[in-house]
């Protein structure tokens, strides 16, 4: 029997206080409030039982079934993988939610259950849910000005991701954070969360490169279809690029990033259509 807990840097008092040195004890946290739950995950918000009040999420996975604890028995467990990814975004200055710690507890070598420990950021929203009110507002020309600086400046934090070999695999709006500034006119502020399929890429592995630059700009274009115009997403990607125009590598590249993106989305309504059957069966 085995429990790994890592801890970031300055919060070896607050993992402490909340009872999660221990990994085989992270399953029975029941402090703050259920935001989300599947058949096995859950997450759980809360605040800093100490005068700070700073929210933050736990994040709880659990393994009943074989096949998962073998696949994650000589592997990192998901979320070590997430941890590790927020660790690297740190480094590189990048603005990922920050890590907390955590940890897995393991049975010959077999993953149980794990949980991951973050920093909430206060006021801020999912990608996803901040565009529909966003794109509401008057569209005034200081309006259109924050959109489209909103936009070249996140596709500069995916380049500087990308140049660095970080690539995430599952950026999709639902991972981006972002807040409206108390200045109307400042500019978006941005961080990454949810990082389960991350992994950084030598640049010794060029096609491997290629392959998971274009994962990453198909999910991003995916979600960006249903708020952002084809000009304004053609910006983004010359931006995150690094490119004034589209080259000969920047289409072949944009060829790729479409091919993904329909693969994408066939495989968003097949899972659209099992629910609906799941749906009507119930009925």
């Amino acid at each position: 029997m085995a429990d790994r807990v890592r801890i970031y840097p300055g919060f070896e008092a607050l993992v402490e206080s909340l009872g999660l040195t221990h990994a085989a004890a992270a399953p029975e946290f029941s402090r703050g409030e259920l935001v989300k739950s599947t058949g096995t995950s859950r997450v759980l918000r809360f605040r800093d039982p100490e005068e700070s009040g700073d929210l933050y999420y736990l994040k709880l996975y659990r393994y009943p079934h074989l096949r998962p604890r073998i696949k994650y028995a000589l592997r990192r467990s998901r979320a070590r993988v997430e941890f590790d990814a927020l660790v690297w975004l740190q480094a590189a200055g990048l603005p990922g939610v920050v890590p907390v710690a955590c940890g897995s507890h393991r049975v010959c070598r077999m993953v149980h259950s794990s949980f991951l420990l973050t920093r909430g950021v206060e006021g801020a929203k999912n990608l996803d849910q901040f565009l529909p009110a966003f794109n509401e507002l008057e569209r005034t020309p200081t309006w259109l000005d924050r959109k489209r600086q909103g936009i070249k400046d996140l596709a500069a934090l995916i380049g500087r991701m990308h140049q660095g070999g970080f690539y995430d695999g599952d950026l999709f709006f639902r991972n981006i954070l972002t807040a409206e500034p108390q200045d109307p006119t400042a500019p978006l502020p941005w961080w990454f969360l949810d990082h389960p399929t991350a992994r950084v890429i030598s640049p010794d592995h060029p096609a491997a490169r290629h392959e998971a630059t274009a994962v990453d700009l198909a999910c991003l274009d995916l979600d960006a279809a249903r708020y952002v115009s084809r000009p304004d997403r053609l910006r983004f990607f010359l931006a995150a690029r690094g490119a004034s125009s589209c080259g000969p590598e920047e289409r072949k590249l944009l060829g790729k990033v479409h091919e993904v993106c329909e693969a994408l989305q066939q495989k968003r309504d097949r899972k659209q259509e099992r629910r609906r059957r799941k749906g009507r069966s119930r009925d």
